[in-house]
């Protein structure tokens, strides 16, 4: 239970702060929440239950890519999309530690920009 007391902290504080500029993507103009969530399920993306909460964020989802994988995104008041892709919060040690993580490429980039028009 040691390890989970740690976690729980973790996860307190980092609603106080930002997430790394370097995953930010772009901003959209949300007309509201609903209409966005409905055009991220339209590709498969999903309310991400495992998901922690930084400063002036409204939604997060994620797409599940393979059994290991996916891509976590997340949207701000200011309309910043922000993601990356790493292993699923299933793995959990892994996951924590940042193995895997990387910013999403130009591709998947311009996928989610066209998806959020």
């Amino acid at each position: 239970m040691k390890w989970f007391k740690w976690y729980i902290g973790i996860v307190n504080r980092l609603g106080f702060k930002k997430e790394p500029e370097e995953f930010s993507l772009f901003r959209v103009n949300v007309p509201n929440i609903e209409w966005l969530a409905s055009k991220l399920r339209a590709s498969q993306y999903y309310y991400n239950d495992f998901s922690t909460t930084y400063k002036g964020q409204i939604y997060t989802v994620r797409k599940l890519l393979d059994l290991d994988h996916q891509i976590h995104l997340r949207i701000y008041k200011d309309g910043m999309v922000t993601g990356h892709y790493e292993l699923r919060p299933e793995h959990a040690t892994e996951h924590l530690k940042g193995v895997e993580l990387r910013q999403l490429n130009p591709i998947e980039i311009e996928e989610l920009k066209e998806m959020s028009q």
